[in-house]
């Protein structure tokens, strides 16, 4: 019965079904008969006014997560934008607050991309706060709290190791610069325009902190960080730069980048 006042709460097209037809609609969950009765006898008006009021809610709730893009696209266009995710998506009783924010800010990036009255930039602030979100609120592992078992290899041994990115990083890419747009917003002023010109971050949950570590990457080593995936082994990665960079010899210097990485927590092996 849970999962049914749940989806009545929060799904309008649902709703508006089990008004017209509530025993078709109701069937499809295992109803006894008495919870059947409940549902159908259900005020629709009191109905309407509590999904009405938990959409709101949870709005506001989501508005905590995005403050900045919240701060600066109209609250008619956030209304909007968050009434469609709402439909789309709503909440579903298995899946994690985090995800939901962090799907509610790919949600955001795609619609301002596609809203002609929006400044370009926006859509790289929304992604911005999808990417520390992440690095916020995804559960942090065992790993991220404990020291490193592991040294970092010395030799040609590191040469075989697949890095990846560790438990709760998020690298980013973007077209515009917004170190300063973001420290405006966070001040509460009015942000300088944003300046086009690409820009690289990487977003790392910090133990026991609810404010994640931002770091800024030149377009280098963003490219190295990007290509530790778990995939392909620390040789092949350094061939592939070398590759793309029509450049020999950066065995040492890739390396040494990836060892400092190690050191910051940033990628694991």
């Amino acid at each position: 019965m849970q999962a049914c006042l749940i989806r009545l709460y929060m799904d309008e097209s649902f709703r508006r079904l089990a008004v017209l037809e509530p025993d078709a609609t109701l069937k499809k969950y295992d109803l006894t008969e008495g919870e059947l009765n409940t549902l159908k006898s259900l005020d629709k008006q009191a109905l309407d006014f509590f999904a009405v009021s938990l959409r709101d809610k949870r709005r506001e709730r989501m508005g905590q997560h995005y403050p900045l893009v919240f701060s600066v696209v109209p609250l008619p266009k956030i209304e909007r934008y968050y009434d469609r995710f709402y439909s789309l998506y709503g909440a579903k009783p298995e899946q994690h607050s985090y995800q939901l924010t962090l799907g509610f800010g790919q949600f955001l990036e795609q619609t301002l991309s596609g809203d002609k009255e929006i400044a370009p930039w926006l859509v790289d602030l929304a992604r911005y706060e999808r990417l520390y979100n992440g690095a916020r609120l995804t559960p942090p592992s065992a790993g991220l709290r404990s020291s490193r078992v592991m040294e970092f290899p010395v030799g040609d041994k590191i040469l075989e190791l697949y890095p990846s990115l560790e438990d709760a990083v998020y690298v980013g890419d973007f077209d515009h610069e917004l170190t300063p747009v973001v420290a405006a917003l966070r001040n509460n002023q009015k942000p300088p325009e944003a300046v086009r010109k690409p820009s690289y971050m990487v977003f790392k949950q910090l133990p026991d902190s609810r404010i994640p570590k931002v770091l800024e990457l030149s377009p280098e080593l963003w490219q190295l960080l990007t290509a530790c995936d778990g995939s392909s082994t620390v040789g092949s990665i350094i061939a592939s730069l070398e590759k793309q960079w029509n450049t020999q010899g950066l065995k040492d210097d890739l390396v040494g980048a990836l060892q400092s990485m190690y050191a910051e927590r940033l990628v694991k092996l």
